[in-house]
């Protein structure tokens, strides 16, 4: 579930475009203030994440910075690469009540014994199989415990990425 923030304007893209020449300059500056800004908001957000069942949510949540130039400069706090977790956005998000039917033939052992003969069956998160065509979910309010942590990462983002900014207008100037 990822959030993308972006910079845009005349004079920015100019400056951003100038800074593809001086790599150097921007790992120097704008990585160590992207590290700073992902671990504290993997802090704000991390012991809101809800857990479910099976605690996946929260095991495979993580941060990253990677990259050194500025078109490669890349700050993650989620779920991505091999870590991801589908189900993520719907409960950030919430979701609509909907029909969940079975997928795939899975039998259980006692059923198939019993004569019963192949049928589909819903399997929950307990391990409780359910022999039924379809089951109706009511649906559910989204938490919103990343918009909440990413709202109150933003005060302290910005003036941290000013900074990094300050520091190569600084470290560039022409004396």
């Amino acid at each position: 579930m990822p959030i993308k923030m972006d910079m845009t304007a005349d004079d920015v893209d100019k400056q951003i475009e100038l800074l593809k020449f001086y790599p150097e300059v921007v790992a120097k500056h704008y990585k160590p203030a992207l590290s700073r800004i992902v671990l504290k908001g993997e802090s704000y957000i991390r012991p809101n994440i809800p857990v479910g069942v099976s605690g996946t949510l929260s095991d495979r949540f993580r941060s990253k910075v990677s990259g050194r130039a500025i078109h490669t400069l890349k700050a993650q706090i989620g779920w991505f690469g091999d870590k991801d977790a589908w189900y993520g956005q719907i409960v950030e998000s919430g979701a609509k009540g909907h029909t969940i039917e079975p997928r795939g033939a899975r039998i259980s052992k006692k059923r198939a014994a019993g004569g019963g003969g192949a049928t589909k069956s819903l399997r929950w998160m307990d391990g409780d199989f359910v022999f039924s065509k379809r089951a109706d979910h009511p649906g559910f309010s989204g938490r919103g415990f990343m918009a909440a942590g990413f709202a109150k990462l933003e005060p302290i983002a910005t003036p941290e990425l000013q900074a990094a900014g300050d520091a190569i207008l600084r470290e560039m100037e022409v004396k």
